[in-house]
Parts: C-alpha cells; structure tokens; sequence
C-alpha cells in the first residue's frame, strides 16, 4: 500500500493517553489569544510604519480575510513574517508570530513555495532564521516545537534543500531523542512524521543515529507500567516510515527492533499502535534474518489470535495474512535437518527456530548416530574450542540436551563419547548463559520429566 495512503488511514484520532506533562503546556489556542502590542513595537521602532500596516490587515482576522490577504501579497507576507521572527525578542510575542506561520502552513501546504523563494532575495531566509531559534531558545518548548515544525514543513516541500540545512535540522532532533523529557521527543517525533515521507530523509536519519534512538525509546516506552500512548504513537508512527526503506529493513536483524515490535504488540493495548506495528512488520518481511528473527520471538503464536481479531481494516487483515503465510513457510524451510546441519558444520550457531522446535527434534534425532555420530563430535567439538564464542558454547549444550531428551540412547551416548563430562565442565563457566543451557542440558541426561525442567 502506498505510504501516504495508510498515513492517512492512520490519521484517525490521537490515542488517549496523553501524559500530564503534555496536558499542562502551552497551547495553540492559549498563544492565539493574546494581544499583541504591535503599536508599542512600531514606536519602539522595533517594526516600520509599513510592517504594522500589514500586520494589522491580517492579525485577529477571519480565515478567509487571511487567505485573501496572502494571495494578494504572498511574497510581502512570507518576508514580513521572517522579518519578525529575526527581529523580535519577546518570547510571547515570538510564540505568538511561529504559531501564525504554522497555521498558515497548515492550513495551505503549498504556501511553503512562499517562503522558499525568499532565499532568492536573502540567505537568511528562511531556513538560518529558524535553526537559530532552536539554538538560542533551548528551555522554550512551545517555540522549539514551532520552530522545528516550521523547519520540518518546509524540508518536507523544498525539491532540493541545502544540505547543511537538513543535517542542522536532522542533528537537532536527534539530540532532542536522546534526551529523557517526554517533550523534547515528542518536538522531534512530530516533525520527523512529516519528514520521513521522503526516502532520502530516511536515510539522514540512519546515518546520524535517530533510527537507533527511536528503538530505544519504543523498548523503553512499551515496558512503563503507565505507558505514554501519544509519544509511544509518534516513535512507532516514525519506525514504520523508516521501514519502507530498503536499507534499513535489509539491515534491521542486527537491532533488537523485530523482537521489540512483538513485545510492544503483545503490551499495548491501543489498537492504533498494534496495526503500525503489524504493518512495520510487513514491511520487514522477506528481508535478511527478519523472517527468523519474527518466529524465533513467538510471532506465530500472536498471528493466529491477532487472526481471529476482528479488524475493521482491511489492510491489515492483508498484512496478517502474508506474515501468516510468508513465515509458515520459512518455518517448513529452517526446520529442514540440511540447514541445522550445515550451521553445525559451520560452527557459528545461533538461536534460529530450528532449536527450539519440537517437530525438528522429534523427527531427526537418530540422524544424530549418523556417520559414526558425525553431528554430535561437531557440537562436542564447539564445547571444546578455545575459541568458540559463548553464544556458541550455549546453543551447542542445549542442542546435546535435547538430543538427550529425544533420542532413547541419548544419554547413554553422550556419556559414552565423553560429552558429559565437558557439559558438567561448562556449568561453571563464567558466562551465565553457558552455565544455564550446560546446567539444563545435564539436567535432561539424568531426568524423564522434562516438562518440569
């Protein structure tokens, strides 16, 4: 599906949810209602006689007298505009003029070409006169989060925006992720919504870092006993724009996000959350290592209740439909004796369903005796290389655990060919990983009641 489309879909109602923190700050509606002393400013001669004029045929008047002044004189107003954001130094009265330019921004995104032209008649413009708010006014949230929106509309509409710019802008909000204040990620994570409909944004923000940040911070807000809907919305709403990148879904199985998704999945109760979640997942699907990372986080598991969900949408009945399919068969394909074997072989284990399955292990452990017992000397070999990593060493003691388990003769053969002994070695290895796979796995050569392991 076309990304501005569910972005759409997406666009419902703001999830309830909304911290206290966020509930008691400045709003829209409190910055509009005051009353500008534009007369004191034009005697103090902080604006010309002329500027006051404008600004009086458009402060405090309708809609449709607003739009009817700007398409008069588009150009004198984008100018007039950034001329009192440089020039005034008023906190209310800077708060008071960026929330007229988002509004208008809002209201008509194609008014952003008024302003884009104005660096045609002034470096300054627009772009370095909002970058330095964010510098110079870093304990005024409601003028960050101004500033940073109007930045972000802009970036969002220019064809070919400075690049010193872009990293200014995209380095700024970085900072603001890695800080703990819910209000500072929330500056960020607004604006970056409309910025990550480009591709190439996408990757500026994987290359200063964001996209790790915004991993982070979902692993953190899902585990809160009281969970923070607005802001854990924005992070996830901002993953799954970064998803439809392909580099980053090729590269996304050397983060902990598959396994975070699920979590947060299994966690949160807003729906809204849950399909943004499903659909990053989609778009991870069939890319390297993610469809073994989704089953190896009991995914499959979830698929067939959040199948028998009823679902007003359907695209994400869609979605639950190819994960369901797609990873049935990566199921059918990781679980085939000939993959198990050739990581063996290898040497470099890791934790990919195959291990754990319950069919793999029912239908293959004879195959174990093969070739003079050819696998099992090649786990016993890992638990006796001076170089094997402690990932290693702990997939090997649970593999001769559960051959252990399986196989009627096990016990006896791993006695035999000296594996017990180097089990019982590993209990105390300093990693606790391989102290606990080599402590179960002993445990299963000298128990029948495995289930209570």
């Amino acid at each position: 599906m076309d990304v501005r489309a569910l972005q759409d879909r997406m666009r419902e109602v703001t999830p309830n949810g909304v911290s206290r923190e966020f509930e008691n700050q400045l709003t829209r509606e409190k910055v509009l209602s005051r009353e500008i002393p534009w007369e004191g400013y034009q005697r103090a001669d902080l604006i010309s006689e002329r500027e006051l004029e404008l600004i009086r045929r458009y402060d405090k008047k309708s809609d449709q007298i607003k739009s009817e002044v700007l398409e008069k004189e588009p150009d004198v107003y984008s100018e007039l505009f950034i001329t009192f954001v440089l020039k005034i130094s008023n906190p209310e009265t800077l708060q008071y003029v960026l929330t007229l330019i988002n509004d208008l921004l809002i209201a008509d995104p194609r008014k952003v070409d008024i302003f884009l032209k104005l660096a045609l008649k002034n470096p300054q413009f627009p772009y370095p006169a909002f970058l330095r708010l964010l510098n110079r006014w870093e304990k005024d949230w409601y003028i960050n989060k101004q500033a940073c929106s109007v930045l972000a509309q802009l970036l969002s509409k220019d064809p070919s925006p400075s690049t010193e710019f872009v990293i200014g802008t995209f380095r700024w909000m970085v900072e603001q992720l890695r800080k703990s204040n819910a209000l500072d990620v929330h500056i960020a994570t607004s604006s970056l919504q409309k910025l990550l409909l480009k591709d190439e944004y996408r990757e500026v923000l994987l290359k200063e870092g964001g996209f790790a940040l915004l991993i982070t911070l979902l692993n953190q807000q899902q585990q809160q006993v009281a969970q923070n809907f607005q802001i854990l919305y924005e992070i996830t709403y901002c993953i799954w724009l970064m998803s439809f990148n392909d580099l980053v879904a090729n590269s996304v199985s050397e983060t902990k996000l598959i396994a975070i998704l699920v979590d947060t999945i299994k966690t949160v109760i807003k729906e809204k959350i849950v399909r943004l979640c499903i659909s990053t997942l989609r778009n991870l699907l069939d890319k390297p290592n993610n469809n073994e990372q989704m089953i190896d986080a009991g995914f499959m598991r979830m698929l067939v209740i959040l199948s028998n969900k009823k679902w007003g949408d359907e695209d994400i009945i869609d979605d639950l439909k190819t994960l369901s399919e797609s990873l049935a068969k990566n199921i059918v394909v990781l679980s085939t004796f000939d993959t198990y074997k050739k990581e063996v072989v290898s040497g470099k284990l890791e934790w990919s369903p195959v291990h754990k399955s319950e069919r793999f292990w029912r239908e293959n452990n004879a195959k174990f005796e093969d070739n003079a017992n050819q696998l099992l000397l090649s786990l016993h070999g890992i638990l006796r290389a001076a170089t094997a990593e402690p990932r290693d060493l702990a997939i090997a003691c649970f593999d001769l655990g559960e051959f252990a388990r399986y196989n009627p003769r096990g016990r006896s053969i791993l006695t035999q060919l000296g594996i017990k002994m180097d089990l019982l070695r590993l209990m105390s290895h300093e990693n606790p990983e391989v102290k606990k796979e080599a402590l179960y796995a002993v445990q299963k050569m000298m128990v029948k009641n495995y289930e209570y392991l």
